[in-house]
């Protein structure tokens, strides 16, 4: 067993390492990772011809989201995010937060 005290030193360091490596960018949380991993699928269903019908599903779920449409104009590349800010009347950081949050809804739908 661990002395009390080694074992706090060795939290703190975790904790100080941890926070290191989020700082410098090395550490992502695991949003980011979703995030990631779910713009690659959507590129890919939005330029596929054979489209996964889970992922289409999931999708389809969404459609009454105001945003919704982000979704298909962007990941089939017709629209930027400013294109799409433009046609919603709103700032390009709203495009992309809300983006992002269909995004990670869709993790959470699809079911592999």
């Amino acid at each position: 067993m661990i002395a009390r005290d080694t074992e706090a030193i060795i939290r703190q360091t975790v904790r100080e390492t941890v926070q290191q490596l989020k700082k410098e960018g090395m550490l992502k949380s695991a949003d980011d990772i979703l995030y990631a991993e779910m713009t690659q699928r959507l590129f890919d269903y939005y330029r596929e011809p054979n489209k996964d019908p889970t992922l289409g599903e999931a999708i389809r779920r969404l459609s009454n989201d105001e945003y919704f449409d982000i979704l298909p104009r962007y990941y089939s590349r017709q629209c930027t995010i400013e294109a799409l800010a433009g046609m919603y009347g709103c700032d390009p950081t709203t495009i992309f937060r809300n983006k992002k949050r269909l995004c990670l809804r869709l993790c959470f739908t699809v079911k592999e």
